[in-house]
């Protein structure tokens, strides 16, 4: 580089040189489409979740050959607890965070205090105990009141 800070004109000439031979050799122009054409699928199969996701959302039974979704509520609370393998203590007063950790090995009871640490290193506690060879369990309990 100059003392302006810029590459010498030689390097320029070069670099555009190459990048017409790369333009001119027709792959770019594969790879462009074959790059549209994913984003293109990608976008149909986007929007045509959101439809589905509106529609459940308003109540709309699901379409033909879709098999009905569960409650959200059950379905994030059977979620949550197949991947977290927590069972929390629902009567805990406020402001604590409490239940049993059912690690792979052993049990852990877990009782913070949610006005001495912050969301964020909660958070990191919680999914630090989550072991990385992950499978299912039994069956969890029933969030709906009696």
């Amino acid at each position: 580089m100059d003392s302006a800070g810029f590459p010498p004109v030689e390097e320029v000439e070069e670099l555009s040189q190459e990048l017409l031979r790369e333009l001119s050799s027709g792959c770019t122009e594969e790879l462009l489409r074959r790059g549209l054409e994913c984003r293109q699928r990608l976008d149909q199969r986007l929007l045509e979740a959101q439809s589905r996701a509106r529609g459940l959302a308003r109540g709309e039974p699901p379409r033909q050959g879709e098999s009905p979704a569960p409650p959200r509520r059950r379905y994030v609370a059977q979620l949550y607890y197949e991947i977290s393998r927590i069972d929390w203590d629902y009567g805990a007063e406020p402001g604590r965070i409490r239940g049993v950790h059912h690690g792979p090995d052993i049990a852990v009871p877990l009782d913070l205090e949610a006005s001495r640490h912050s969301g964020t290193f909660v958070c990191d506690y919680l999914w630090g105990l989550v072991p990385a060879q992950w499978g299912p369990r039994r069956a969890p309990p029933d969030p709906s009141p009696n």
